[in-house]
């Protein structure tokens, strides 16, 4: 039962707004699968940059820290992490030597203490670089920890560089992103309605909206209206079509209109001659044979009179009813 009335509610709509809805649902759909691979796209790239980013960072410092290290010129190293740590890319920054102990941080209490962080011990243990993402509350990922061991040219281990990079910049284009994507969906959206009813107010709305109006028209009897023709279309081709079956509508019911006046004309003239003879052939009383069958005639006639009276009044009724 819901759904008969579902379907008739749809259904009391305009043949416009149906089609405008349709569109614009269509449009909505497209704009939406646009948004969330534009959206998914970005992410990707700048979660890659960022990655990218970090180990082109471990790279650089890689470079000259195995030889502070080696001479033990720790406040060289703690003047590089302070630099590093200007970056808004950059959360935290820490060297340890060969034994975990930490020479480098910008937190000059942790210095000479222990790392603790268990990555920078997997990193000891197998002595293979490693990432370690940060989960927020949320489930989003709002750091990357970068962890590698600091080797010299040949190969030799003289300490360990662990990096947090800070991915709130991120999330912050993402967020901006999707605001963009949602006002243009919004704006896109009415931008649709519009134009698309307009669309079909100019190219479906009228032509529908003369075809109601003649058909209107044809129900009484007027078969003299004509639709124009400005498009070769579809609906070009229906008023075409609609054109010809009126012509041909119009033409069959002069036909009828003419064959009921003729026979109507026929039958009075047939009634008026068999009374004539009727009546003469009461005076002379000559054959009661021819007699009989004129009053049959005359029955006939009267009858074929009452059929073309009824015949008739159904056209003037077909021209003045409406249906």
């Amino acid at each position: 039962m819901k759904k008969l009335k579902g379907k008739s509610l749809f259904s009391s709509f305009s043949l416009t707004f149906r089609l405008s809805l349709g569109f614009v649902l269509l449009i909505t759909f497209m704009l939406i699968a646009v948004g969330i691979s534009t959206y998914i796209r970005d992410k990707n790239v700048f979660m890659e940059e960022a990655v990218n980013r970090g180990w082109t960072t471990v790279r650089t410092v890689n470079t000259f820290a195995a030889d502070h290290l080696k001479d033990q010129h720790y406040e060289l190293l703690n003047q590089m992490v302070n630099n590093l740590e200007e970056d808004s890319f950059v959360y935290q920054v820490s060297v340890t030597d060969i034994n975990g102990k930490i020479v480098a941080n910008r937190d000059k209490q942790l210095i000479g203490e222990k790392i603790g962080s268990n990555a920078v011990l997997e990193v000891m243990e197998s002595q293979n670089k490693k990432i370690t993402t940060i989960q927020g509350e949320s489930g989003k990922t709002i750091a990357i920890t970068f962890t590698s061991p600091i080797t010299d040219t040949t190969g030799k281990t003289y300490g360990y560089f662990n990096l947090t990079a800070d991915l709130r910049y991120v999330h912050e284009h993402l967020q901006q992103t999707a605001y963009n994507i949602l006002l243009n969906f919004v704006l896109a959206a009415m931008a649709g309605l519009f134009l698309t009813r307009l669309i079909i107010l100019k190219n479906v709305h009228r032509p529908v909206q003369s075809l109601l109006s003649i058909t209107e028209k044809i129900s009484t009897g007027d078969f003299s209206q004509q639709l124009p023709v400005a498009t070769q279309d579809e609906l070009g081709r229906l008023a075409q079509g609609f054109n010809t079956m009126n012509s041909h509508l119009g033409t069959l019911f002069q036909s009828i209109k003419g064959t009921v006046d003729e026979m109507n004309r026929t039958s009075m003239l047939i009634a008026k001659r068999s009374e004539s003879s009727n009546v003469i052939e009461e005076k002379e009383k000559d054959n009661q044979n021819q007699q009989e069958k004129m009053k049959q005639i005359n029955s006939n006639a009267k009858r074929l009179s009452r059929l073309s009276d009824k015949l008739n009044s159904l056209i003037l009724q077909f021209k003045t009813e409406r249906h």
